[in-house]
């Protein structure tokens, strides 16, 4: 296959709400597109999307990288079998010292194109069997009334998985806002926790006896120091996910110690999807479900997401990209639909702008 034209876009698309990350407020999500095409002028797009306060890379960073690309590898012929994941963009990238959503990016849009080359689904050319739906956790989050309202609203369209950030307030605060969550969604919805991190020790451990009654799906990162997880499920019995964590490790590498429950796969922070599937392949050996989780991507990139959960082939496992109602404007004419706590997967044309037109900027004759 052929990289035959290589065009980078630039976008800038308002906020519902500012988005605070890691006390860093952001009012618009920016980024690039990758758009490439082959000599029989099929397309395939990619979401490069740094986000603010966990990707180090910058907007100057990422274009630079790109153009880098563009320059080296427009006109030339990609490697066979890159779709098996199986360390073939490693092979063909490695010297291009990529930041994580610029790897992502590109390797989404080398994917997609690939896709269109055979005319089918992204999710078909990287497993044998995938799903046709999967299942969204809906996100929980912001001041508790607004917490609650939303869980009620959750539980009556559907969704059977929530999610609810902690860490944010006093412990007890936290647990009796668990409690208030689990009330009201009632026992038959799952329920996940994320404290991103919050805390030490001791902390965790009472956080954790006080929703421990609540039958929580798992917490994400607990602990500020993660070395600690296994005596934390040790002392709690309470599961752990995994997501910060995996940015610091390698697949090969990576301790998946006795009360983790799931692996959070973010390719656009991990590096892409080659790296997503070791980590998934990594956790199913060890029984360990993966949950693929936006970085607030555009309905583009969330559908892009949606493909490679659905080629997990994990059913009973609710993804979180549940994020396309963050952005203040229609900005897509491929709406990234959920409807009863599920998403459809769809063959999305590559021949479609990924936003609208009056969010992009072409960028490809800048230095």
């Amino acid at each position: 296959m052929k990289i035959t034209t290589f065009d980078i876009l630039s976008y800038k698309i308002p906020m519902v709400a500012p988005l605070t990350m890691k006390g860093l407020e952001t009012h618009h999500r920016e980024g690039l597109f990758v758009r490439l095409s082959d000599d029989d002028g099929r397309i395939g797009w990619g979401e490069i999307s740094p986000l603010p306060g966990f990707s180090p890379e910058s907007m100057n960073e990422i274009t630079e990288q790109t153009r880098k690309l563009k320059y080296r590898l427009k006109g030339t012929v990609a490697p066979e079998h890159l779709e098996e994941l199986s360390g073939g963009f490693e092979r063909w990238l490695r010297d291009f010292d990529l930041s994580a959503s610029v790897r992502c990016g590109f390797e989404t849009a080398v994917l997609n194109l690939i896709a269109a080359t055979r005319n089918c689904p992204l999710s078909e050319i990287l497993a044998d069997t995938s799903a046709k739906t999967i299942a969204v956790n809906a996100l929980l989050s912001g001041p508790d009334d607004k917490v609650i309202a939303k869980a009620k609203e959750s539980a009556q369209v559907g969704y059977k998985t929530v999610k609810l950030k902690v860490g944010r307030r006093s412990i007890d605060d936290d647990i009796v806002l668990a409690r208030r969550v689990r009330e009201t969604v009632g026992g038959w919805v799952a329920l996940r926790l994320d404290a991103n991190r919050a805390w030490e020790m001791d902390e965790a451990v009472t956080f954790a006896a006080g929703v421990k009654p609540l039958a929580v799906e798992y917490i994400e990162e607990p602990l500020i120091d993660p070395k600690g997880l296994a005596e934390f499920h040790k002392r709690t019995g309470v599961p752990f996910a995994l997501d910060e964590t995996l940015r610091e490790n390698t697949p090969e590498n990576i301790d998946l110690p006795e009360g983790a429950a799931a692996v959070i796969l973010k390719p656009t922070l991990l590096g892409g999807f080659e790296i997503s599937m070791r980590f998934a392949r990594r956790a199913r050996r060890k029984d360990i479900k993966s949950v693929v989780s936006s970085s607030f991507e555009t309905p583009s990139g969330l559908h892009v997401l949606a493909q490679l959960a659905a080629a997990l082939g994990e059913a009973d496992t609710a993804h979180g990209l549940g994020t396309a109602g963050r952005f203040a404007a229609e900005i897509s004419d491929i709406p990234f639909g959920i409807t009863d706590g599920t998403v459809k997967i769809i063959r999305v044309k590559q021949s479609l702008s990924p936003v609208k037109p009056e969010f992009l900027e072409e960028i490809n004759n800048d230095r």
